[in-house]
């Protein structure tokens, strides 16, 4: 990795579909091609795992956006058991395991607080968790996961 592939990375981080022009211009390559090779040499490394598309919840009427920490019964190797669960359960965005006193951050979107209640219930009953504290956000300001990182 160079300086023109933290460039690329910079650019596609803030916005996946730049044209490849665009790209070439702002990092001196030129060639469309020159930048395609790169970011394809960057994908087989897995330094790029995925283009995605983030999705504006609300419009879609989704807009309860909680975040619930879970902890969890110790056992052997619970956590990778109980994450795959946790990521399954309908209306999670994302799932992180912790160290301390909580095992895990849920992020979760619902259409209103009893579409949630379901998902607390589906919680309460689940095997390997000790108990769960839920928090509703009222305003988000990220628009992916990395927030603004500087490549």
């Amino acid at each position: 990795m160079d300086k023109i592939d933290l460039k690329i990375l910079g650019m596609l981080h803030k916005q996946s579909n730049t044209p490849l022009r665009k790209i070439g211009i702002m990092t001196g390559l030129n060639s469309p091609s020159a930048v395609s090779r790169r970011i394809e040499a960057m994908k087989r490394l897995n330094i790029i795992k995925n283009n995605i598309a983030i999705i504006d919840y609300k419009i879609l009427g989704l807009d309860f956006y909680t975040i619930t920490f879970v902890r969890a019964k110790y056992g052997k190797e619970y956590y990778k058991d109980l994450g795959k669960k946790l990521m399954d359960l309908p209306g999670v965005v994302s799932v992180d395991f912790l160290l301390g006193d909580i095992d895990f951050v849920l992020y979760t979107i619902s259409r209103n607080s009893d579409e949630y209640q379901k998902l607390m219930d589906t919680l309460s009953t689940m095997d390997g968790i000790e108990r769960t504290d839920s928090h509703i956000v009222l305003q988000n300001f990220s628009r992916s996961n990395y927030g603004n990182v500087n490549l």
